[in-house]
């Protein structure tokens, strides 16, 4: 049994995995191909790691991790091009023009490399909670409308790409208010924004508040954008017996499929598979399969839940 094998058609179940542990883990390979039809890389299409030698762009980890999906008949996301937590430390000093062309040389060359990755969170987590634009790397050199500018580079470099704008805490009023706002000006400037890539990473209590902006993704979805959910991941907050956090915890990824399916989304991407390679800490439990790769009621949750969206879409 795999949960592949009950991915309703045209909908995307992934995971996101960092490919030096792909690389080097046979069962996690086995376990991805079965149970999946759609993998990001976590890191390997970043800045950070593409750039992290000075002038020069080094695909080896990107290329191994497309290749690994393109044999396996894998779909694949591209992740995350700009982001202010992933540029190396050698372009931190450069003046102004000279860090915009650079950053415009990574999208085109990697976007271009790539031409089989259809969809691309381009740009990501611009604002804070309170709705203002982060003071960062970012909004200093390239300015106050750094995201604008990414993506309209990325629509030079790919125009058939779709390209994604990703944050997180979307719960909030004031970060909803402000990218309604951004999404309303990019609107405005043409055909350079396809959909927001939705960051859902919460403890199983946390995702029972999480329902309340159902709305304002729907409301997303009348300006003609895409939602996806691009990032989840479901940890046990309780303090309860551990069997109990389990259960939790399943009903909590069964509830988020809904509310992805009641969405209209197409993707619901988990960012991991197995708890052996668990990046929330010190909560090391938060994905379908254990450390030994077993499944855990949360994977039957899920397996259900598919189940029954699948009899609904056919």
């Amino acid at each position: 049994m795999g949960l592949k094998n009950c991915i309703p058609k045209g909908f995307y179940l992934g995971c996101a995995e960092e490919v030096t542990h792909l690389k080097t883990d046979e069962l996690l390979q086995e376990l991805i191909v079965k149970n999946f039809n759609f993998i990001t890389p976590q890191n390997a299409l970043k800045l950070g790691r593409i750039g992290k030698n000075p002038h020069d762009w080094n695909f080896e980890e990107s290329d191994w991790v497309i290749n690994f999906a393109h044999t396996h008949n894998l779909s694949v996301r591209g992740h995350l091009m700009t982001w202010a937590r992933s540029i190396p430390e050698w372009m931190r000093e450069m003046e102004s023009y000279q860090f915009s062309q650079l950053i415009k040389e990574y999208i085109f060359e990697t976007m271009r490399r790539y031409p089989t990755i259809k969809n691309w969170d381009v740009c990501g987590e611009a604002f804070d909670d309170k709705g203002n634009i982060r003071d960062t790397i970012l909004s200093a050199l390239i300015g106050p409308h750094w995201v604008r500018q990414t993506l309209i580079w990325a629509r030079e470099a790919r125009p058939d790409a779709r390209l994604f704008y990703s944050e997180y805490r979307l719960q909030g009023y004031r970060k909803q208010k402000a990218l309604l706002k951004l999404i309303n000006e990019l609107l405005i400037e043409g055909n350079i924004l396809d959909g927001i890539g939705v960051q859902l990473h919460h403890n199983t209590l946390g995702v029972l508040r999480l329902f309340g902006f159902k709305d304002f993704l729907k409301t997303l979805t009348t300006k003609g954008l895409t939602i996806h959910f691009s990032e989840v991941t479901v940890w046990d907050k309780t303090t309860l017996s551990e069997n109990f956090g389990r259960l939790s915890q399943a009903v909590a990824y069964s509830e988020l499929f809904r509310l992805c399916r009641d969405c209209g989304s197409e993707v619901f991407n988990i960012w991991g598979s197995t708890d052996r390679y668990s990046w929330r800490h010190p909560e090391l439990t938060p994905f379908l399969f254990n450390r030994e790769y077993q499944p855990k009621p949360a994977y039957f949750a899920l397996y259900n839940a598919l189940t029954r969206s699948e009899r609904i879409v056919s």
